[in-house]
């Protein structure tokens, strides 16, 4: 006699968790707000707080002598250039709702959404 490895049981569960995980996901992001200001971190040290309604371009010298280059442009941030080896933080596209971040780990670089 075979034993079934997923039962019916086992799908109700799995569906279950799916919906619950999405409906967490939906009520999370419609309770975000909107962000008024960036800080931007280097190392640990607030280098920056700045107006996500100027339209801006800014340049930092990360750790270890690596550059990103943070535009602030239409209420959002994003990072548009950096010498990093995997370009993760360009790829992380725009943010602009608080607590929202932008993480450059190999220039220890955080762009971060306040207020």
């Amino acid at each position: 006699m075979k034993k079934k490895l997923i039962t019916k049981g086992d799908v109700i569960l799995m569906i279950s968790a799916v919906l619950f995980g999405v409906i967490l996901l939906i009520m999370m992001r419609s309770f975000m707000h909107k962000g008024k200001r960036i800080k931007v971190s280097i190392d640990g040290k607030v280098v920056l707080v700045a107006s996500l309604e100027e339209d801006k371009e800014y340049s930092f010298d990360g750790y270890n002598g690596g550059f990103n280059t943070v535009v602030v442009k239409n209420n959002k941030a994003y990072i548009k250039e950096a010498d990093c080896p995997d370009r993760l933080c360009v790829k992380q596209g725009k943010i602009s709702k608080t607590g929202e971040t932008i993480i450059c780990l190999p220039h220890r670089l955080i762009v971060e959404v306040i207020e």
